[in-house]
């Protein structure tokens, strides 16, 4: 070994911990290798030079070197080396959420790594792909790819690999709520000790896992030990998620100092590397703990510092819905027909200008409070609490199969309709614009008003209030459309819950009159008063009722179902004495009446 490549591997043990030291030092060594004319250490010196700006996250400088390593003649003669390179233009197209060109040389380096024989690269890559199926919320896709990834790791006996993919499968478990099976592979990780991120990992889901069993005490200890490698081996982003989670679990004690001190070290974390999407959810609940104490001054300027940050999350959301569909459909064809993604890469650009045109639009947003946000926000929490309610269910019964099945398809129809709002509601203007079309079709209203009481029976049996449903006619037939209608009940069966009094009713009724149908829903609640009607469909309305059981409201829920009735066809009224309760109707014709 010459001495130019000792100082690049003496240089490759800090290159995670202090990268900004080790670029020093393979920077001077590519000097080095230049002069000596040293085409194996040129290559060499450039990958890792590359390697150092993506720990740095610089994303730019790290693409400009990968590419000179790739250039290089010896590149081209060391084809293990090169399928490594390949691998790195896939992990910086990957943090730079082009997931596209991530697939695409991940695809490539696999081909090489198994042409070449590097047995380990392939590892690597199979945990990429794996890394890349999770972004895009695919979690049995990781699982194969983890699975398949630890099969190596033992083949080659590497324990610092079989700790990772034991972690990974972990990991995997969790996301898919398999929460026993989750925790018996993480805690095999933990048995190794030879990779500090597969450490700093297993902790992480092992708190939220025993959160989720309610010791916040032991998810705390583990979430702290989690920081502690993070901050030791230089891992940023993990070290962002260990302390939103603390943030979250001392929000929900009411530690709200506490959890700002925690969510805003998070957020300076992910704004030096230049983390966009995980600071949004940090900025989200700073927002929270700031409206839990009351300080609106505060809340107000956060929503102006989220908005350009909400622009940005919003093309990535789109982008990553699309790259999600991309990757379903064309994994396995893109390994044999690169040049064909010209024709996709045509496409993506149409539809970023397309998201870029959206953006502009959502400008004037800006004196709103950013509406759509708060939209998305307030309309994806109650499908999220079904699901999440669903999933303790599953939990408690696990030997009931019939149980087991009606809650899955709930979690499925829950999923898929959280999933056709973020389609159908991107743009809250879109509606008053006639972006969005309402479908209208044919339904009976019996199956939406039985799927209301299912959904709603667990949220309000956490503060005991008894749901009672009538339906006074039966083979009724509406045209009208079946999702929009839901959200609309699912926004007032929601707020007749959230703000009645614990061990109170909630009353939804269902009759024909008038030859139209009118959907009742009426609670025991505070009421509102002449002055609150005046405003009750208005965005961001403050209204003198408050949530009885510490919910959030952004005040958008009434605003959003009478958008959506206007659209549908609907007539929305309220009948309230202060003190009395309130009663939502929605009023539809019956098909062949309108």
């Amino acid at each position: 070994m010459n001495k130019i490549r000792k100082v690049i591997d003496d240089a490759e043990s800090i290159r995670q911990t202090n990268p900004a030291e080790a670029l020093r030092i393979f920077e001077g060594a590519l000097h080095q290798a230049i002069n000596a004319r040293d085409e194996e250490n040129i290559t060499a010196a450039y990958f890792n030079i590359a390697i150092a700006y993506l720990n740095l996250s610089n994303f730019s400088d790290s693409l400009k070197n990968f590419i000179a390593a790739s250039e290089t003649p010896h590149a081209a003669k060391d084809k293990k080396l090169y399928a490594e390179i390949l691998r790195g233009f896939g992990t910086n197209y990957f943090r730079t959420y082009n997931y596209k060109e991530a697939l695409r040389y991940y695809s490539l380096s696999e081909q090489a790594s198994i042409e070449s024989g590097n047995t380990s690269n392939l590892y690597h890559i199979y945990m990429a792909f794996g890394s890349l199926f999770n972004r895009l919320k695919l979690i049995d896709r990781t699982l194969e790819y983890s699975l398949k990834a630890l099969a190596i790791a033992r083949d080659m006996n590497d324990s610092s690999n079989i700790q990772y993919s034991l972690m990974s499968i972990g990991a995997c478990h969790y996301q898919l709520h398999n929460f026993a099976e989750g925790e018996k592979y993480l805690l095999q990780s933990l048995e190794y000790s030879s990779n500090p991120f597969a450490e700093a990992n297993a902790y992480h889901f092992l708190s939220l896992i025993f959160n989720e069993k309610g010791n916040s005490a032991e998810a705390k200890r583990l979430s702290q030990k989690q920081a502690d490698i993070c901050m030791q081996y230089n891992f940023p982003e993990f070290e962002a998620l260990s302390y939103r989670f603390m943030g979250d679990v001392m929000l929900k004690e009411g530690s709200f100092d506490s959890a700002l001190e925690y969510f805003n070290k998070a957020s300076a974390l992910l704004d030096k590397i230049g983390e966009k999407i995980i600071n949004f959810t940090v900025k989200q609940r700073i927002i929270d703990t700031f409206e839990n104490k009351g300080e609106v001054i505060k809340t107000a300027a956060m929503y102006k510092e989220l908005y350009n940050s909400h622009i940005e999350h919003l093309e990535k959301n789109v982008m990553f819905r699309m790259e999600q569909i991309n990757v379903q459909h064309e994994t396995e064809k893109i390994k044999g027909e690169i040049e064909a993604e010209r024709e996709t890469n045509k496409k993506l650009t149409l539809a970023i200008n397309e998201v870029n045109a959206l953006n502009a639009k959502l400008h004037d947003l800006h004196e709103e409070k950013n509406e759509l946000m708060s939209i998305l926000a307030h309309d994806l929490k109650n499908p999220l609490q079904s699901i999440y309610s669903s999933g303790r269910l599953i939990e408690d019964h696990k030997d009931n199969s019939s149980m087991l099945d009606e809650l899955c398809s709930n979690i499925k129809t829950q999923s898929e309709r959280m999933f056709s709002l973020i389609n159908r509601l991107l743009d809250y203007k879109s509606i008053e614009q006639g972006l969005v079309i309402a479908r209208m079709l044919p339904m009976e209203p019996r199956e939406i008003c039985h799927k209301l009481v299912i959904d709603f029976t667990p949220l309000a049996a956490k503060k005991s209030i008894k749901l009672e449903c009538s339906i006074e006619t039966e083979n009724v037939s509406l045209v009208t459309d079946k999702e929009l209608l839901y959200q609309v009940l699912d926004n007032l069966l929601s707020n007749a819950i959230k703000f009645s009094p614990f061990e109170k009713k909630v009353f939804l009724n269902c009759r024909t009159k008038d030859n139209n149908f009118q959907i009742e829903i009426e609670d025991e609640g505070p009421g509102f008063t002449e002055k609150d009607k005046a405003k009750i469909f208005s965005s961001f309305a403050k209204l003198s009722a408050q949530p009885t059981g510490s919910e959030h409201s952004t005040g958008l829920g009434l605003a959003i179902a009478k958008k959506l009735c206007d659209m549908i066809g609907a007539r929305l009224t309220l009948a309230s004495t202060p003190g009395e309760g309130a009663k939502f109707t929605v009023t539809l014709p019956l098909e062949g009446n309108n």
